[in-house]
């Protein structure tokens, strides 16, 4: 089914009133027809959800920019109770500037025990590693990190080595999944 961003806004509006919600994920892939524009009404509606424990989006191949990773990424500083977030955005129209304000989210939740952050294939460079791998080192409660950031071609091996010594830093961890290079052979 195509959700376009009238549907959206409606469920968006259906799911503020659920208090005691403590799961969601929703599925956006390959759906165009979401904007930027949706994920600020849902995003508000998410932030109002005070209970929820683990949040999955994804948005695989939609028209996620920037601005709807700004948005929702305003959503995400009042849940205090989150401790697992999943957020797909592969093959988006992610960089820099979107993933400034995906660390500023996710150091405000520094409670997480599980993370997953697939920026595949998007507009991310060495600046956005940067910003992760400081982020990284404050997560003293993570235990699961799964990290995809393969097929970014601005991405270097310096960047590599900085996750590998933020990780080295999180003695909580006990599983670890990174999709990080693309090799051109």
């Amino acid at each position: 089914m195509c959700i376009r961003d009238r549907s959206l806004i409606h469920f968006s509006n259906s799911i503020a009133n659920l208090r005691l919600l403590t799961n969601l994920s929703l599925n956006f892939s390959e759906n165009t027809a979401i904007t930027d524009q949706s994920c600020s009404q849902l995003s508000a509606s998410i932030s109002s959800l005070k209970s929820l424990v683990q949040l999955e989006l994804e948005y695989t191949r939609t028209n996620i920019t920037d601005i709807g990773l700004i948005l929702y990424s305003d959503g995400f500083l009042s849940l205090p109770e989150l401790s697992t977030l999943h957020l797909i955005l592969y093959e988006n129209m992610i960089t820099d500037a979107g993933c400034t304000y995906l660390s500023k989210m996710l150091s405000s939740n520094l409670s997480l025990s599980i993370l997953e952050i697939d920026l595949r294939n998007t507009k991310i460079n060495d600046k956005s590693i940067k910003l992760l791998s400081e982020l990284l080192q404050q997560l003293s409660n993570l235990k699961c990190l799964n990290l995809k950031l393969a097929e970014n071609e601005q991405i270097s091996d310096d960047s590599g080595i900085q996750i590998s010594n933020s990780i080295s830093l999180l003695p909580s961890l006990e599983e670890i999944i990174l999709s990080f290079w693309k090799c051109p052979f």
